[in-house]
């Protein structure tokens, strides 16, 4: 049976939830940015699973989020904020601050490259800004499969994306789906941007 790319939302049991919950915070682990942000090894774990557990409540809340299941098991999640989604006004500030709470004792340090990040994010035109992407297990073209499922939903629509959440080791795929280096603040923790355009579309189809 193929793997199911579905909207996370429609899942209201709690183990579906649950496992998608702990692959991101699985991602959120290695991620240099919650390391950075951390500032101790020992500390990252719990930091990453409190991130986890905000991400995902405001996310599904506020934005989009999309799993890959193979049966009963997670094999990848993607989730972002979508332009054309309405919102109450300040509802994206109310989530920063849920994040920023969330990092307790190491607030300080998130403020500093949320701002950094900000402003590069500030100056794009309207995208879809793909704030987390996380699979079971590298090699098996899930990065791949969670790409292109998105850009399925995307690009009917004209709909460019933003991110920063993909590393080093994913930047071969993403630049083969479309995705172009754009923003690299200076700084630490190094930050990755990536930007890909909307392709055209015809009455036919894509140009």
């Amino acid at each position: 049976m193929p793997q199911q790319f579905v909207d996370l939302a429609t899942y209201t049991d709690p183990a579906t939830r649950g496992r998608a919950r702990r692959l991101l915070a699985q991602a959120l682990t290695v991620d240099r940015t919650v390391r950075w942000i951390a500032n101790d090894p020992g500390a990252v774990a719990g930091l990453a699973g409190e991130l986890a557990r905000v991400h995902l409540s405001q996310l599904l809340r506020l934005g989009r989020v999309w799993i890959l299941t193979d049966g009963p098991e997670v094999t990848g999640l993607l989730a972002g904020i979508h332009p054309l989604d309405e919102r109450k006004p300040g509802a994206i500030a109310d989530y920063e601050e849920a994040v920023a709470r969330a990092t307790g004792q190491y607030v300080n340090r998130y403020v500093i490259q949320s701002r950094r990040h900000g402003d590069t994010k500030e100056r794009l035109p309207a995208h879809f800004h793909l704030t987390h992407l996380a699979i079971e297990e590298p090699g098996r073209g899930l990065t791949a499969a969670l790409l292109e499922r998105l850009h399925q939903q995307l690009d009917p629509l004209g709909v460019p994306c933003y991110t920063t959440a993909l590393g080093s080791a994913s930047l071969t795929t993403a630049h083969r789906l479309g995705y172009e280096a754009h923003g690299h603040p200076e700084g630490e923790p190094r930050i990755i941007g990536l930007w890909r355009s909307a392709p055209e579309f015809t009455p036919n189809g894509r140009a």
